[in-house]
């Protein structure tokens, strides 16, 4: 098995463990209307005159109507509230919850942007915002839906003074709903022929309108649930009214804009694990190489890490104990190391003392950061890059949990 091999292998059991892991938090993927009672689902259609602008703008702005700081607060505490009895009623049977008040629909949406934010900013690892366009709506078998086509994840924000909403998209290219298309194929195995054949349009510099009827197109030729897929003539059409379509057989497009918020899905790492294949290093070896590299069985074990010997001193600048620097000794003739284990073992802390002795050493180190629950240093030794990875032994990972 070639290496390509081993990595696509490794990507089909990563995007299965992710559908298991987000078959709750995906279900606005498949249908809006589970979420809109959450008030975290707004119809942008509202404040934006034309959908397609998320093809020409890396930003959409706009100026939304003042909300009072109840009304908002009342959406984001009924939002939590029903996450929270879906999350303990395993049978499905929710509390009804109170109903919006009766405000006019721009100002409804003004409150449920605003609410978006706040919800976003109060826990940003967690959730995710997404803008989609356009709606498909309708019914497949027993199965109702009411979703994007294609989606953006985006970062939001809101200026009280100005009382601008603003969303950044964090991608150029749009991300396929494959939540979506596995409810509406026959197979899983036809939802990845639909996706490789459609990858390539989502990616073109030049995605347009009319790239959009092409990806629309062999869609409604491919998949099953999306055969005869009727086109809604309006130049934009409320959510409202495809939502109301979700019981009709067959399938529907809507030119409707949506912004939701929801518990993170990271749908959109399937696509980067498919990209990964196609990435190179420095030296010309690609990511796949470097990721599968064979990981030695005769790491040294260090014995006492403050022994002179060891080399130049630890330049910790917080409190260490001996686990923790025996790890960094060890770090000093790697280039990967994972810290990683439960909140509130000290991980920021190991990572501060690592980064400043490497630094001081004179490598250069990358941070990053997996959803705030996991750190990776990465180093890099200046005068010449030497490719290896380090793996610690599992008494080692579990001191390394405990700090």
């Amino acid at each position: 098995m070639t290496n390509a091999d081993q990595l696509r292998a490794l990507a089909s059991y990563y995007r299965e463990i992710l559908a298991a892991l987000s078959h709750q938090t995906g279900k606005h993927l498949v249908d809006l209307g589970t979420a809109l009672r959450y008030g975290l689902t707004a119809d942008l259609g509202v404040y934006v005159s034309q959908p397609s602008i998320v093809l020409d703008e890396d930003v959409l702005r706009i100026r939304i109507d003042r909300m009072s700081p109840d009304a908002v607060s009342g959406i984001v505490d009924r939002a939590t509230a029903i996450e929270e009895a879906e999350a303990a009623t395993p049978s499905g049977v929710l509390p009804e919850s109170a109903p919006p008040e009766d405000v006019s629909e721009r100002r409804s949406t003004a409150a449920r942007l605003i609410a978006i934010y706040r919800k976003q900013e109060q826990d940003p690892f967690n959730r995710e915002t997404i803008i989609g366009w356009p709606i498909v709506a309708g019914k497949h078998g027993r199965t109702q839906f009411c979703a994007p086509l294609l989606y953006f994840p985006v970062r939001v924000h809101y200026d009280p003074v100005q009382s601008l909403f603003a969303a950044t998209l964090d991608f150029e290219a749009p991300t396929l709903n494959s939540y979506l298309l596995a409810k509406l194929a026959t197979s899983d195995g036809d939802v990845e022929i639909v996706r490789q054949k459609l990858l390539p349009y989502l990616y073109k510099p030049d995605f347009d309108t009319q790239t959009l009827e092409d990806i629309v197109r062999i869609a409604g030729e491919m998949v099953e649930g999306l055969r005869g897929i009727r086109l809604d003539r309006r130049q934009v059409a409320p959510l409202k009214a495809a939502l109301e379509s979700r019981g009709e057989p067959g399938a529907a497009l809507y030119n409707t804009l949506v912004i939701v918020n929801a518990a993170r899905t990271g749908a959109f790492l399937q696509d980067d694990l498919a990209a990964l294949s196609k990435l190179e290093e420095v030296g010309g070896e690609t990511v796949v190489e470097t990721l599968l590299a064979d990981i030695p069985d005769n790491v040294p074990d260090v014995g006492d890490p403050d022994d002179p010997q060891q080399g130049t001193p630890l330049l910790f600048p917080l409190v260490s104990n001996r686990a923790q620097r025996s790890v960094a000794r060890k770090a000093e003739q790697a280039r990967l190391l994972v810290v990683q284990g439960p909140p509130g073992t000290g991980k920021s802390h190991t990572i501060a003392n690592l980064v400043c002795h490497l630094v001081a050493q004179g490598h250069s180190v990358l941070v990053t950061s997996h959803q705030n629950k996991a750190l990776e240093v990465i180093m890099d030794d200046l005068p010449q890059i030497e490719y290896l990875a380090m793996s610690m032994l599992k008494g080692e990972k579990e001191s390394v949990a405990q700090l």
